[in-house]
């Protein structure tokens, strides 16, 4: 084997590791992460409940101040330069209204998730006791869930699978410049 050729098979030894290495990384920001925030969600409620609290309180007060600007502007308040500034800043809070709303959705859903993994929990730690038939959007939570652990379970196969490889590669012993 000519040097060119270790050359190229260790070019595609390196491709390899880095599509793995890719693999395992996307696997673990699209699963693993989001099913770690999930079951913490479950096992600290109340942080989740108080993030909720917290976020419609801040959209209370935004929503005032929007609606003392639109007063201010309905009543004529200042000249023509005030009720620009009126106006901008009316705008600016609309648009951290929007946010809000969003991280608003955002915090249900986890709480969802989060109702869900209490859910399983508590049918995992019970005994035969007859459980109340689900619905459809359970089933689409529970498949949700499920798509992360297996997910879950994916990143760290293909985390495993790199790091064998990678260590397969280096107890290969170096072949003979004779050959």
């Amino acid at each position: 084997m000519n040097s060119d050729e270790r050359h190229g098979g260790s070019g595609r030894f390196f491709v390899k590791q880095a599509a793995l290495l890719v693999i395992t990384m996307v696997l673990v920001v699209l699963f693993t992460i989001p099913l770690l925030k999930t079951v913490d969600s479950a096992i600290n409620p109340g942080e989740l409940d108080a993030n909720v609290d917290k976020t419609e309180k801040e959209k209370a007060g935004i929503q005032n101040e929007i609606d003392v600007a639109r007063s201010k502007m309905l009543m004529g308040a200042g000249d023509e330069e005030a009720q620009e500034k009126l106006k901008k800043q009316s705008d600016e809070h609309q648009r951290q209204m929007a946010l809000k709303d969003l991280e608003i959705k955002y915090l249900r859903d986890r709480q969802a998730d989060r109702d869900l993994v209490q859910t399983v929990l508590q049918l995992a730690n019970a005994k035969s006791a007859p459980a109340p038939r689900p619905g459809v959007d359970f089933w689409q939570k529970l498949a949700e869930l499920s798509t992360k652990v297996f997910g879950c379970i994916g990143s760290l196969f293909s985390g495993g699978m790199f790091v064998l490889s990678w260590w397969r590669t280096r107890r290969k012993p170096p072949e003979s410049a004779a050959s």
